[in-house]
């Protein structure tokens, strides 16, 4: 089992990195046993999510590792490039046993060339560094005294190597044994492997902890070969060959010259998907000095440069070579690989960048771009489908000249997208990236053109500071039939396989504590203003929680501060709500704990509100608490500070100082004020690249802000659960990478200009979200507006709200019992009553293809300051874990509406089920009989649905 376990890990290692050693390279691991069980690199970054975890494969001797005891234990590494002329091993061990009648192999690299190992020497118990030299049939060795070797003790042992110079072994910093290396030329081959484990055939089993890993190699820089310029003319294009691959029906050609895209074609629908694709380059990368990071030069894939192609067995292998650096006598390589993914039609994608010289280090690459056309005719009948918030489906995208961009983290919430004309098959584009490094999606318009530039923006593991890159991750290309929906379930089979679902649906969750599952409406409280007093929270609650007859939840902002902080950047901006730790000295206001106490009594969930990133930077460079703050603050390149605005700065949530400055606060309001939970603002969504050096991060980090937001949430989460198991942790719009910690995500907007329910069909039956303001204003418009935002909510699945308690009680009665108020009332006490009886599906259940409804005709309007086209009957369906369907519709105008419905009872897996029409009378009973029909009628403002079981 142990075996399988260390072959695991390795299969795992091998997916989300291969190793470049040329140039500069720098790999650190350490095996590090975490709350959320995954092996930590050097830095914290979650490196490999364990998914076959075996407790005896740790050790836990107030250091965690991973142990090592059979035979066949091993982990293998792969890399390309050589392990380089000069270069640094160091690992961190603890023996089990020691043999002396066989050697225990610990560490090695090698292949049909020279090889190098670690290992502990059979006769005399001795930890020895080797290097073979194969053309002379030669060892050398370096090796430490037996007596520094015992059982159950921790040895810190560096290995490093310069030909030319010395191979030596150290020991805890104090050299043990070196060799001279001197007169000998190393020969690698491309199937160079690195080993950590037993590999050796006449080896005993290494028996032992290894706690940690790391591999430096330096080699110098290419020779210069200077090539022309290649920018092909369309005449040449079509005279040079080109060479293609295909499976089924689907056909990608390359031009076998130039390496640009040709083709990428659809045999079965006879769709081309590619238009102008040989005007744009295939990738770009942008480099900068890496002393000076104003100074920055473009290069692509039509730069001088050697060029070859060679078909796989997978597909292709494109190579640039020597490409020259303009204005400099250096040179670097790139090769691309686009190969058939061997269980689907899937095309995948990956890029290497090597050898880059100098003073040059790598910003962005860019890779694949794609140039692709409409495939309707129809400009209105072409969609794409984008990752922004919770999804987004654009009408017509080749129809304005723009480029639109999201980023991950930040606004780009998954990472995928799908680009379809109805009738015809869509280009899915998706990044498998279950680790978090920073990336973004972006689309160029080019409206002259019809033609819509699609890219990969992605950045290596040092932003600015990697001299290589090694895509650590695939990105995936697939032809399919469908729409936004089918999409969404393609992303769906891979998503869920993910660190980020690794709790399981919320059916079978018990993290997710009942309380919250079963709540239906969210509010907010505040004691900003000077009108939004306490007493004002309180009375206004029991307004809502009495009148709706139902529990709720929600956030108190600003509920400490204070209020003398004159020369506070907070106070002066009128930002007063992000005061709670921008000052150490801020304090908890009179009367919270009170009205905290007193509002559990009522059945009301309160959660605390704090900034996860925010601090006051007005104070004086010498105040004592900028002098403890600034340190942990994000550094730009030059080591300056990193603002969040003119204002503020912004804290490093990688920085171990910053996570507890935070959790201190958590902690506070969990423990002593009583709150059910803590509201981390800004967490799970971006920040910029840190270069501090003094965070545990690497400078640059494409990886610190995922890992270190997750490593907060999760110390975060733990302490707080002490306190109280049934805690639960919010955030306003965070990406999938935080679905398993964030318990509640309050939705950016409850809706926008063109929103698409991609979130719901991903992550519905994972993670449950809450909606934003619902309230009344005496305008006709209002109402409408209102109705949207309250269908809109519910038909995601999302818990209503948010319910604003902190006004003046008489306003606030005096707007609920206005027209508009008692409309919009009646229509959400009837909906909660349904949501409540059926939070299977619409609370918990997993989201299905929406029903087909006829006649529905689009509204246009204006809702949260967003222009609109909505339908008139808002619809969605649902499954429930046991397999039950429902759907719902719910009539937003202001007269009756008849329509029918139509929907695949095969897909919706609901075979002889009975259908149950579902209603609320005047007297808040809900009304169950049985409907046959495909017609219905609904008055306004009214809720309805059919329940198959």
């Amino acid at each position: 089992m142990k075996y399988m376990f260390i072959k695991k890990i390795a299969c795992l290692i091998c997916l989300i990195w291969t190793l470049g050693l040329c140039a500069k390279t720098t790999v650190q691991y350490v095996f590090d046993q975490v709350i959320d069980e995954n092996i930590k690199d050097q830095s914290g970054n979650n490196c490999v999510p364990i998914i076959a975890m075996k407790e005896n494969s740790w050790v836990s001797k107030g250091e965690d590792g991973i142990r090592f005891s059979q035979a066949a234990d091993e982990m293998r590494i792969p890399f390309t490039g050589f392990p380089g002329n000069h270069g640094v091993m160091k690992i961190r061990i603890n023996f089990d046993q020691i043999s002396t009648g066989k050697e225990q192999t610990i560490w090695r690299v090698y292949g049909l060339g020279d090889g190098m190992q670690l290992q502990l020497d059979r006769t005399k118990g001795r930890l020895t560094f080797s290097y073979y030299n194969r053309a002379d049939k030669k060892w050398f060795k370096a090796s430490c005294p037996n007596s520094l070797i015992k059982i159950d003790k921790w040895l810190n042992v560096t290995c490093s190597w310069q030909f030319g110079g010395n191979l030596e072994i150290a020991v805890d910093d104090a050299v043990q044994g070196k060799t001279a290396l001197a007169g000998v030329t190393p020969t690698w081959d491309a199937n160079t492997v690195m080993i950590l484990g037993n590999d050796i055939k006449n080896s005993a089993p290494f028996a032992g902890v290894i706690r940690s890993f790391s591999l430096e190699s330096k080699d110098g820089a290419s020779d210069t070969i200077v090539i022309p310029a290649i920018k092909p003319a369309a005449k040449e294009l079509l005279n040079s060959p080109g060479i293609s691959i295909s499976k089924n029906d689907v056909k990608l050609e390359v031009d076998q010259n130039y390496l640009t895209l040709r083709s990428l074609k659809d045999d079965k629908s006879n769709t081309e998907f590619l238009s102008g694709q040989a005007e744009i380059p295939l990738w770009e990368l942008a480099l900068v000095n890496k002393d000076n990071f104003t100074k920055s030069i473009i290069v692509n894939s039509q730069a001088a440069a050697k060029r070859s192609i060679e078909r796989t067995p997978a597909g292709l292998e494109l190579n640039w070579k020597n490409i020259a650096i303009p204005g400099e006598s250096a040179a670097f390589d790139v090769k691309a690989g686009i190969n058939w993914d061997s269980s689907s039609d899937d095309l995948i994608w990956k890029i290497q960048v090597g050898n880059l010289p100098r003073d040059w280090r790598i910003l962005n690459i860019n890779y694949p771009c794609l140039s692709l056309k409409m495939t309707n005719r129809e400009p209105d009948k072409n969609f794409l489908v984008w990752p922004f918030r919770w999804g987004r489906l654009t009408r017509n995208p080749f129809g304005v000249e723009k480029k639109f961009t999201t980023e991950y983290p930040g606004s780009m919430h998954f990472q995928f997208c799908f680009l379809y004309g109805e009738g015809h098959p869509g280009l899915y584009l998706a990044v498998l990236d279950g680790i978090g490094y920073y990336k973004e999606l972006s689309w160029q318009a080019v409206k002259t053109k019809n033609q819509l530039i699609q890219s990969v923006i992605m950045t290596p593991e040092q932003r600015g500071i990697s001299g290589s890159f090694d895509q650590p991750y695939p990105i995936v290309t697939s032809i399919m039939p469908g729409n936004w929906y089918d999409a969404a379930c393609k992303y769906r089979a891979w998503a869920t396989k993910q660190i980020w679902c690794q709790n399981g649906t919320l059916t079978n969750n018990k993290q997710v504590p009942e309380w919250y599952k079963k709540n239906s409406i969210a509010m907010k409280w505040s004691t900003e203003k000077i009108g939004r007093t306490i007493p004002n929270n309180l009375t206004n609650t029991k307004w809502i929680t009495g009148n709706f007859g139902t529990p709720a939840m929600g956030i108190w902002y600003h509920y400490r501060g204070n209020w003398d902080s004159s020369d506070s950047a907070g106070v002066k901006n009128d930002w007063f709500g992000c005061l709670w730790n921008a000052r150490i000295d801020a304090k908890i206001f009179p009367g919270v704990e009170e009205t905290v106490r007193e509002m559990r009594k009522q059945n009301v969930y309160l959660i605390g509100y704090i900034n996860s990133r925010i601090y006051d930077q007005s104070l004086t460079s010498d105040h004592p608490e900028t002098l403890a703050v600034e340190p942990h603050t994000m550094k730009t390149p030059e080591g300056k500070i990193e603002l969040y605005s003119n204002n503020l700065y912004e804290g490093c949530r990688y920085d171990p100082w910053w996570q507890y400055h935070i959790l201190n606060y958590c902690r506070e309001g969990v423990e002593k004020i009583g709150f059910s939970g803590m509201y981390l603002d800004s967490f799970g969504r971006g920040q910029y690249f840190c270069y501090a050096k003094n965070h545990g991060h690497p400078p640059g980090s494409s990886l610190a802000s995922i890992s270190g937001m997750r490593n907060m949430g999760i110390k975060i989460k733990t302490e707080l659960r002490k306190i109280n198991p049934e805690i639960i942790l919010s955030s306003e719009a965070s990406i999938e990478q935080f679905v398993d910690l964030i318990d509640a995500k309050l939705l950016h907007y409850n809706i926008f200009t063109e929103c698409c329910p991609i979130w719901q069909v991903l992550y519905h039956d994972y993670q449950l979200t809450y909606g934003r303001s619902i309230y009344p204003a005496e305008s006709p418009d209002r109402l409408l507006s209102a109705r949207t935002i309250a269908a809109s909510t519910f038909h995601i699945g999302a818990q209503i709200g948010r319910f604003r308690a902190d006004d003046n009680p008489r306003g606030f009665a005096k707007d609920w019992d206005s027209p508009v108020g008692k409309a919009l009332f009646n229509m959400l006490d009837k909906m909660i009553i349904i949501r409540d009886k059926n939070l299977k599906f619409i609370g918990v259940g997993k989201m299905l293809r929406p029903a087909m409804i006829t006649p529905n005709p689009a509204l246009k309007m204006t809702a949260e300051k967003f222009e609109l086209e909505v339908p008139e009957i808002f619809t969605s369906s649902w499954q429930a874990e046991d397999l039950q369907a429902g759907i719902f519709f719910t009539n937003i105008t202001g007269e009756p509406r008849t329509f029918k419905y139509e929907f695949n009872r095969e897909e919706y897996q609901i075979g002889a089920k009975s259908p149950y029409l579902i209603s609320v009378n005047a007297n808040k009973l809900i009304i169950e009989k049985p409907y046959a029909g495909n017609t219905l009628t609904l008055d306004s403002g009214q809720t309805m649905g059919i329940i198959f079981k």
